[in-house]
């Protein structure tokens, strides 16, 4: 680990390209659907509560300011905080299946690094 705290270590621009595209853009069509779902339920609810007191011309309203201000962000966060924690473990059981991590510390190198730091390249421990 202290080579990456020095300068032997090699960053690959190109792995670092991929997880970013991983992590971010292959999420929006998760993160959009659930985002949907989420504003038809929350209209469905103040639809019914806003019926009650004549108001039912303020759901759009109510689901605008919700979604955008309150929940967004912190969905969009969740969502895209699970999905890519649950790809990143089904990689690591992948690896551990196919001997993978064993290959790498037969090599000398240390997995975790891999693991943690997938846009660098390093030296032999």
């Amino acid at each position: 680990m202290a080579e990456y705290l020095g300068a032997r270590a090699r960053f690959r621009l190109p792995d670092l390209w991929l997880v970013m595209q991983e992590c971010g853009a292959q999420a929006l069509p998760i993160v959009s659907l659930i985002s949907l779902l989420v504003g038809l339920i929350l209209a469905f609810v103040g639809a019914i509560q806003l019926k009650m007191f004549g108001a039912q011309i303020y759901v759009a309203a109510l689901v605008g300011i919700a979604m955008v201000r309150a929940m967004g962000a912190i969905m969009a966060g969740i969502i895209m905080a699970g999905r890519t924690g649950a790809s990143f473990a089904a990689q690591i059981g992948t690896m551990q299946v196919n001997e993978e991590i064993d290959a790498l510390k037969t090599a000398g190198y240390l997995p975790s690094i891999f693991w943690c730091c997938r846009g660098c390249s390093p030296s032999r421990s």
